[in-house]
């Protein structure tokens, strides 16, 4: 069994390495705008034969053996890309996010390799958002929060990614530095009149205003869960009841931008 799992790991080494990627962009939609003004790039991974592999398998692969940044730096050019692509269409998006892990913003001389694809692109900062995900502990919080001071002082926003979904959320708002806090789907599944899932949401979006941030609620599957979120403030919506993940040629065809 060990073998087998040391070959698998192996083998997907191989895939990242040889940038078997591809990418999907689920629109975030803006309630008060009434249309879609962001994406979420979602990098999707296929074997050989063709079969994708789950994200939550290759990042943990890619962590293991200290390659995860390739896979963030890569989303990053293709955000890039993909703006100068829409603005080519006559679709300018408010922002577009891409999810980079906590150890790729630990790596010496990450800022200057995220304004270099800017740069080399052309590209607004104020137009990327970079999605903080948790697959690996913050060790070092003031390196950390230096790292996230420049990217926001560049004009890029950071947001806490999956926020509900680790024990250590608290600690990361108070912590860190950030401009927007995406909602987990685990605390949007567990909606109802019944439990106190209105009050914490209710709560969550005082705090926010308080802030001085967005809050994005992922995850949403139903009209009812939408429509229980617009009564506590929230405006970001993003989930299957939105929109499924589309292709750049489907992004394209949608008529709701202006």
């Amino acid at each position: 069994m060990e073998k087998n799992k040391k070959k698998n790991e192996k083998y997907i080494k191989q895939l990242i390495d040889k940038e078997k990627f591809n990418y999907l962009y689920q629109p975030i939609y803006n309630n008060k705008a009434n249309r879609y003004t962001k994406f979420e790039v979602l990098t999707r991974l296929r074997d050989d034969d063709g079969y994708e592999i789950e994200p939550e398998i290759f990042i943990k692969i890619a962590e293991k053996f200290d390659i995860v940044y390739k896979i963030d730096l890569l989303a990053l050019k293709n955000a890039c890309e993909i703006l100068l692509y829409l603005k080519d269409n006559n679709i300018n998006l408010e922002r577009i996010y891409v999810n980079f892990s906590s150890s790729t913003l630990k790596i010496e001389n990450i800022v200057y390799e995220i304004e270099k694809y800017l740069k080399c692109f052309g590209v607004d900062p104020s137009m990327i958002g970079i999605e903080v995900t948790e697959f690996m502990p913050i060790v070092n919080i003031d390196e950390f929060n230096e790292t996230i001071n420049k990217l926001m002082n560049l004009g890029i926003e950071i947001s806490i990614d999956d926020f509900g979904k680790m024990n250590s959320d608290i600690h990361r708002i108070i912590d860190t530095k950030f401009n927007c806090i995406k909602l987990d789907k685990s605390i949007i599944t567990r909606i109802s009149d019944e439990n106190n899932s209105g009050i914490v949401i209710k709560m969550l979006s005082n705090l926010a205003n308080e802030m001085g941030i967005v809050l994005v609620a992922e995850g949403i599957e139903n009209k009812y869960e939408m429509n229980f979120l617009k009564e506590y403030g929230i405006n970001y919506f993003q989930g299957f009841h939105i929109s499924r993940p589309m292709s750049i040629e489907e992004v394209i065809k949608i008529k709701s931008y202006k």
